[in-house]
């Protein structure tokens, strides 16, 4: 009797344990990075501040190539009155002054891509707070980067955080 008193107990706990163990499930949601970047104001703002710095180095480009250019064209428009030592010699400016601006170009590329990556590590910083402000208001454990990322295989969009951080990135922004 004994036995099958805690074979009845045992029983009855391991039904119970699946009710208790739904009311402690682990609440997880995701986020479209990318869609925040493109749909709130810090990101736009982030954004902009990378398009002006583009723009700035593409113009100190345009300048050079500008130059280049012109150059290009004079000695082809003297190419036939000068010696050819002198030629030579402007050919060989004018080549020394390509491969500067090759360089240049080079530098400016990868000044572009430094700025890009400090913009989205700002930007990234400012997601995550909010995610984290969100996630611990509406009882997240876990939120992964959205799906198309490749963080995650599946992922039902009734747990889609994006709408919400969105929301609470722009009231932050015009609280400011």
């Amino acid at each position: 009797m004994r036995v099958f008193g805690m074979l009845a107990l045992l029983l009855a706990g391991l039904l119970a344990s699946p009710a208790a163990h739904a009311a402690d499930a682990v609440k997880m949601g995701w986020v479209r990075a990318q869609v925040v970047l493109e749909s709130t104001d810090a990101g736009g703002k982030i954004r902009s501040q990378s398009d002006e710095y583009i723009a700035a180095r593409q113009k100190i480009i345009d300048l050079e190539q500008g130059e280049l250019e012109a150059m290009e064209k004079k000695l082809k428009a003297q190419a036939s009155l000068l010696s050819e030592q002198a030629l030579a010699e402007k050919e060989g400016e004018f080549r020394k002054k390509l491969e500067r601006y090759r360089e240049k170009v080079t530098e400016l590329a990868m000044e572009i891509e430094h700025k890009q990556a400090e913009l989205l590590a700002e930007f990234s910083g400012i997601l995550k707070a909010t995610v984290a402000s969100v996630a611990r208001r509406e009882g997240y454990a876990f939120v992964f980067d959205s799906p198309e990322d490749g963080m995650l295989v599946y992922a039902d969009p009734a747990h889609d955080l994006t709408d919400k951080v969105i929301a609470e990135l722009n009231a932050a922004s015009k609280s400011e």
